[in-house]
């Protein structure tokens, strides 16, 4: 490995686990890693010239975030607050990508450094799940991220186990399944299942498929005994009263002329009904409202940042082009639609959303044409793209830094090591003995 080589990979391995650490402290020092990657990845598409085919659709979309948000006026909400505090919120999504344009353009890291970092990653995830339960204490800022950092770790320790079948990595990839268990995130605990078995369906693996399916059971029981409150968040949301709940406020938000605007979704709790789970409940009215915007500018969408803004007027040809012209108060807030399909659809339209498809298509194609000596990478990148998806129906996971600095980087990382000539894959077996001692095997 050359003295250019070795550099970026050492940059790489630091950005991962220090925005790991830092993301829940503080927004400040996660932007300033972001920010790292951000001039890195630039200056190296610069020095040599290229641009892989992910990332080029990932650059494309971001710059369409700020065509849109120029011409149609979501960039107003600057004038509200400070940069610093508008690109920790409205602004999010231009932190997101970049950790991963600066893998994408990096050399990839050996497997050994990157199996030092996730066990370090699985250590502090579980460490922070047990400060939280005993002193409520978490360096995560939230119970999504620890669970976006626990669903990334796991599904690396299942592939990484699953193709060495060291004790070693069976001893991380249960730890690695408490953390998940005990990070009070509903949709990070269904997504990591629901990806593994998707993944292994995909490439036809049905064993792999039949032993998560009975092992699930096994993790319900040890989720309700160790984990009792979130085993409760999870089963309350899942309930004839919550579904129908959110059928009703879909529906009033959708065929409104002109919807509830308010500064956070919990502000609409006098407004809709709540009838089972609030917080799922809410997100029927949000779901009904973003569809029903979208409807009506399908092609261009209302606008970037447009969503959360109070006192619209919209311009244009409904059902066609529909815009936002203008604003009473253009909001810097990060309130989304908590589903990332509408929320992207209906703030930049079908074209805004073909740049990011584009982008998922050619990470999806390049992990699933990976040569078989490579499957493990594969296997994890597309569970990883697989995770995103199912928990965009949820979440804002196309754009909330916490998925690009844990999921999204690994699936770019896994298409970097998928992509990688077979000289940059190989490294001598003195330098790459696998971590579990009683392996003599190179690292591939």
């Amino acid at each position: 490995m050359n003295t250019m080589s070795l550099h970026k990979t050492t940059a790489v391995t630091g950005c991962l686990t220090a925005g790991g650490m830092l993301l829940g402290l503080s927004s400040l020092p996660a932007a300033l890693i972001i920010a790292f990657c951000a001039v890195s990845a630039v200056i190296s598409m610069v020095m040599t010239k290229k641009v892989t085919g992910p990332a080029a659709w990932i650059l494309a979309f971001l710059a369409y975030c700020c065509v849109s948000g120029i011409v149609f006026g979501g960039f107003a909400s600057l004038r509200e607050t400070s940069l610093i505090s508008w690109i920790g919120k409205e602004g999010r999504v231009f932190l997101y990508y970049w950790p991963a344009l600066y893998i994408l353009s990096a050399t990839a890291p050996p497997d050994r450094q990157i199996a030092y970092l996730m066990r370090g990653l699985t250590l502090l995830v579980l460490l922070n799940v047990a400060a939280k339960a005993a002193v409520h204490f978490s360096t995560f800022g939230s119970h999504h991220a620890a669970g976006a950092f626990a669903v990334t770790v796991t599904l690396y320790h299942f592939y990484k186990y699953s193709a060495s079948r060291s004790v070693a990595d069976l001893v991380f990839l249960g730890l690695s399944l408490v953390a998940l268990l005990g990070t009070d995130s509903r949709t990070s605990v269904l997504a990591a299942a629901l990806a593994i078995v998707a993944a292994n369906i995909t490439s036809g693996k049905l064993r792999a498929v039949l032993a998560v399916l009975i092992l699930a059971p096994a993790g319900i029981f040890l989720m309700a005994s160790l984990f009792p409150y979130q085993f409760e968040r999870l089963t309350d949301a899942a309930n004839a009263r919550t579904f129908n709940a959110m059928q009703r406020n879909f529906s009033y938000a959708y065929h409104a002329e002109t919807p509830l605007e308010v500064g956070t979704a919990w502000e609409l709790a006098e407004k809709i009904d709540l009838s089972g789970n609030a917080n799922v409940a809410i997100r029927g009215y949000l779901f009904g409202r973003t569809t029903g915007e979208f409807m009506r500018s399908p092609v261009a969408g209302i606008g970037f940042g447009r969503i959360n803004d109070l006192g619209r007027t919209f311009s244009g040809v409904p059902h066609v082009y529909y815009v936002v012209a203008d604003a009473a108060y253009a909001s810097p807030t990060e309130q989304t639609a908590h589903n990332s399909f509408l929320q992207i659809l209906a703030e930049l339209g079908l074209l805004g959303s073909l740049f990011l498809a584009l982008a998922y298509r050619r990470l999806w194609t390049g992990l699933r044409t990976a040569p078989d000596k490579r499957r493990m990478w594969s296997q994890i990148g597309i569970s990883s793209l697989i995770c995103i998806l199912f928990m965009a129906l949820t979440q804002h996971s196309f754009g909330a830094p916490i998925y690009g600095l844990s999921l999204f980087l690994l699936a770019a990382l896994s298409y970097k090591k998928c992509r990688a000539p077979p000289r940059a894959q190989t490294v001598p077996e003195t330098a790459a003995a696998e971590i579990n001692p009683q392996s003599h095997s190179p690292v591939r």
